[in-house]
């Protein structure tokens, strides 16, 4: 079996790099630049790169959200803006609090189960094709 230069199987750096998503992004970019740095084997570094670029997406869509629907959020400065000239106006928001909510639940749920996805297909060397991102 093919060995990493740390001495580790490339099926278990593997996991390692998509387990160490759990513990935020320095641990994620310090292994996964260990790996685009150091080791040549190439699904090890096309699982790097899947890693890090599903975290950064895993991110980007929740900060997304909450600036269309949060505290001070679009929706919310607009509301309030409406509300200088009529303030009658309101927005109906206990739908979309709960709606919003829900989906930035889904979205931390499904990040788990990504991630645990990819550490299983992983054990086998083996990977989940995700167009654009198997073409880098």
């Amino acid at each position: 079996m093919e060995k990493t230069k740390l001495g580790m199987s490339i099926p278990l750096m593997g996991v390692l790099v998509f387990l160490s998503a759990f513990f935020g992004p320095i641990p994620l970019l310090l292994v996964a630049g260990y790996i685009l740095v150091v080791e040549q084997n190439s699904w090890l570094r096309q699982s790097a790169i899947k890693a890090v670029v599903i975290y950064a997406i895993f991110v980007i869509v929740p900060i997304l959200i909450n600036l269309l629907w949060g505290p001070s959020s679009l929706i919310n400065l607009l509301e309030r803006f409406i509300r200088i000239f009529d303030n009658e106006f309101r927005i109906s928001v206990d739908f979309l609090d709960s709606f919003f909510s829900f989906v930035l639940s889904a979205i931390s749920t499904a990040s788990t189960f990504v991630f645990v996805a990819f550490a299983a297909m992983a054990i086998k060397q083996k990977t989940i094709k995700m167009g654009p991102i198997d073409k880098m």
